[in-house]
């Protein structure tokens, strides 16, 4: 998956812009946002070192877990 070429809008966490690091409970990074009519969607990273790499074109780092969140109309539907 090559998350340099998709776009980013600015992530609904507040003071996170997308691609920056947004500390969650869970020690996840919110990476990036998307909404798309009524489908909202969240992609997280957990390590700022993977965060870093996907920014930069290189390698993922072993170990590195995407996780994708996705609502429609406000419910988690995937």
């Amino acid at each position: 998956m090559n998350m340099n070429n998709m776009s980013q809008q600015e992530a609904s966490t507040p003071g996170a812009e997308s691609g920056e690091y947004a500390e969650i409970g869970s020690g996840a990074n919110l990476f990036t946002t998307y909404d798309r009519g009524d489908i909202h969607e969240n992609i997280y990273i957990n390590s700022r070192e993977a965060i870093e790499a996907v920014q930069n074109g290189e390698e993922l780092p072993s170990g590195t877990v995407i996780t994708l969140e996705g609502y429609k109309d406000g419910e988690p539907e995937h």
